[in-house]
C-alpha cells in the first residue's frame, strides 16, 4: 500500500513538471502586504491543435470587460484599477489563431488593457480563477471550444513568456516590423510613381488643349479671312451682271451744249488768275499731305501692325458692309493672325478734294500665301484735327471716281 501511494505521488509529480507554461510578460517584484491594489504580474500564451491558451496572472482576483477592436481584428480585455509591473509592449507571435499580444497603460485613470491581435473573428472563452484569467481562443477551424480547455497543457506546440521575451522573440519582433517597414516603403513608392504619372498625364492634356485652341484661332480667322474674299466675289459678280444689262440696252448719248464764255475785265481777269493759283498752291499742299497719309497706311498693312493700322480710320468708319471701326478692326487682326506676311501694292492713284473730305482711288494688287486678287479700291477720308482719317473703304472690279 506504502508503495502504491508513493508511486501515485511520483507520476503527479511528473505530469506538473510537464505542464509548466513559460512566462511571456512578468515581474520579479514581490506585492507588499499594505499594498491594496491589484497587479498584473506576468501574461502567459501557449498553442495547441485546438486553440490558444492566453493567461493574465495578478495579485488578486480581476475584474473585466472584453470587447472587440477592428483594423486590426483585436480581443481586448479592459483591466481596471490595475497597476502593470513590467513596461508595456507589443510581441508578435509564431501562432495560427493568435498574431500579437500587447499590453496598454491608462495611468489617468489606473487602468490596463491587454489586446489580443487575431487572425480571424474566433469564438474564445475567459475562465476567471483566484489570481489569474484564462482566455482560450479556438482554433479557426474548430467549434468546440470546450475541447481545447480541457486539453492538458503539455499538448500545446509551444508557449512564450511575453513578459521577459527572449532573443529570439525580439529577432522576430525585429523581422516582423523591418517586414511591414518595407511593405510601407514599397506602398510610398507605388503611390509617387502613381503622382508621377497623372501629373506626366494632365501636362500632356494640358499641351494639347493649348495646340487646339491655337488651331481653333487660327481655323476662325480664317473663316473670316474667307468670308471677306466670298463678299469681294459676290460684289463682282453683281457688278459684271449690271454692266451685261447696261450693253443690253439701247444707250442715250448725250449732246454736248456749247455754254457762252462770259467777258471780264482786264483787272478782275488778273484777280481771279492770283486766286487761282494760290488754291492751286494749297491743294499741292493737301494733296502731299494725302499722300503721305495713305502710303503710311499702306506700310502699316503690309507690315501686319494691327495697331499703326487702325490708327488711319476714324471713329465714325463705316465698312462696304456697315460695319463700324471695332469690328473692322477685329476682322482684320484674326486675318493678321495668318501664318505669312502679305504683300500689297497700289498703282494708278488717283486724287479728289472736297474741302475737308478727300477721296483715293487706285488699283491694288494683293498677294499672300491663301490669296490672290487685283481690284480697284476707294478711300474715302476726313481731316480730323490736322490728320486725315478714313471714314469709308470699298472696293469694285472697276475703277471708282474721285471728287
Amino acid at each position: 500500500m506504502y508503495l502504491k501511494k508513493t508511486v501515485i505521488l511520483f507520476a503527479l509529480l511528473m505530469l506538473l513538471a510537464g505542464c509548466k507554461t513559460t512566462h511571456i510578460f512578468s515581474s520579479e517584484n514581490d506585492v507588499g502586504p499594505q499594498d491594496t491594489s491589484n497587479h498584473l504580474k506576468r501574461i502567459t500564451f501557449a498553442e495547441a491543435d485546438n486553440g490558444t491558451q492566453v493567461k493574465l496572472y495578478g495579485s488578486r482576483p480581476f475584474q473585466y470587460t472584453t470587447y472587440k477592436l477592428s483594423d486590426p481584428l483585436r480581443l481586448a480585455i479592459e483591466l481596471p484599477s490595475v497597476t502593470l509591473d513590467f513596461k508595456p509592449r507589443k510581441m508578435f507571435l509564431k501562432d495560427k489563431n493568435v498574431a500579437a499580444i500587447s499590453v496598454v497603460t491608462f495611468h489617468k485613470v489606473n487602468s490596463v488593457r491587454v489586446e489580443i491581435e487575431l487572425y480571424a473573428d474566433s469564438p474564445f472563452m475567459i475562465n476567471k480563477k483566484k489570481n489569474y484569467l484564462e482566455v482560450m481562443i479556438a482554433a479557426t477551424s474548430s467549434t468546440a471550444i470546450g475541447r481545447a480547455i480541457s486539453e492538458p497543457v503539455q499538448k500545446y506546440k509551444g508557449s512564450a513568456d511575453i513578459s521577459s521575451a527572449s532573443g529570439e522573440q525580439l529577432a522576430d519582433e525585429k523581422i516582423e516590423l523591418n517586414r511591414k517597414l518595407l511593405e510601407s516603403k514599397q506602398t510610398i513608392l507605388n503611390l509617387e510613381e502613381q503622382n508621377l504619372l497623372l501629373k506626366q498625364q494632365a501636362e500632356e492634356a494640358q499641351k494639347q488643349l493649348e495646340e487646339t485652341r491655337s488651331m481653333t484661332k487660327t481655323q476662325q480667322a480664317r473663316i473670316l479671312f474667307m468670308e471677306d474674299q466670298l463678299s469681294q466675289i459676290e460684289t463682282r459678280l453683281a457688278e459684271q451682271s449690271q454692266m451685261s444689262n447696261n450693253k443690253s440696252s439701247s444707250a442715250v448719248i448725250p449732246v454736248p451744249v456749247p455754254v457762252p464764255v462770259p467777258y471780264e475785265p482786264p483787272e478782275l481777269l488778273e484777280l481771279l488768275s492770283s486766286d487761282t493759283a494760290k488754291t492751286a498752291d494749297e491743294n499741292a499742299g493737301t494733296k502731299e499731305s494725302l499722300l503721305e497719309t495713305v502710303d503710311s497706311w499702306l506700310e502699316s498693312w503690309n507690315a501686319e501692325d494691327i495697331d499703326a493700322y487702325s490708327s488711319f480710320y476714324s471713329d465714325r468708319f463705316k465698312s462696304s458692309k456697315g460695319r463700324g471701326k471695332a469690328e473692322f478692326i477685329k476682322k482684320k487682326t484674326a486675318t493678321f493672325a495668318l501664318r505669312g506676311m502679305p504683300s500689297i501694292v497700289i498703282e494708278r492713284v488717283e486724287l479728289g478734294l472736297d474741302g475737308d473730305m478727300a477721296q483715293v482711288s487706285f488699283l491694288q494688287k494683293y498677294s499672300s500665301k491663301t490669296l490672290k486678287s487685283t481690284v480697284w479700291k476707294q478711300l474715302t477720308l476726313t481731316m480730323e484735327g490736322n490728320e486725315w482719317k478714313i471714314i469709308t473703304e470699298i472696293w469694285s472690279s472697276k475703277r471708282l471716281p474721285v471728287y
